[in-house]
């Protein structure tokens, strides 16, 4: 059985060890296992895996394969536990779209003259 309790308290920025045990199409169970041997099962939704969108879960992952995932909530009532395998950090908001109708009557062949303005990591 499941030792959520030990989860409910940990830090989402800290990272634990788990283990794919089986994969949906909505996202992958995972098998954490805290370093004094507690063990709990959650859910990595598919929009936590990575940066990005996925389409097709089975490129990401397979069972039996080790992650590092941290814990995002424990629902005690429910005995559901959210994990993340993004990195976490409540950095700068997403800015919202930018405008490149400017370019839409631009040749994909033609070259263009640019600046970097920043880069992001």
């Amino acid at each position: 059985s499941d030792d959520l309790d030990s989860f409910a308290d940990l830090d989402s920025s800290e990272w634990q060890n788990g283990v794919v045990k089986s994969l949906a199409s909505f996202g992958a169970f995972v098998e954490v296992t805290l370093e004094d041997g507690a063990k709990a099962q959650g859910l990595v939704h598919i929009s936590q895996i990575r940066d990005g969108f996925v389409d097709n879960i089975n490129d990401e992952l397979e069972g039996g394969q080790d992650v590092k995932v941290r814990v995002l909530s424990v629902d005690r009532s429910k005995r559901q536990m959210s994990l993340s395998m993004k990195e976490g950090g409540g950095g700068a908001p997403r800015r919202g779209p930018s405008d490149v109708s400017p370019f839409e009557n631009v040749a994909s062949d033609q070259w263009l003259t640019g600046k970097v303005a920043r880069i992001a990591s």
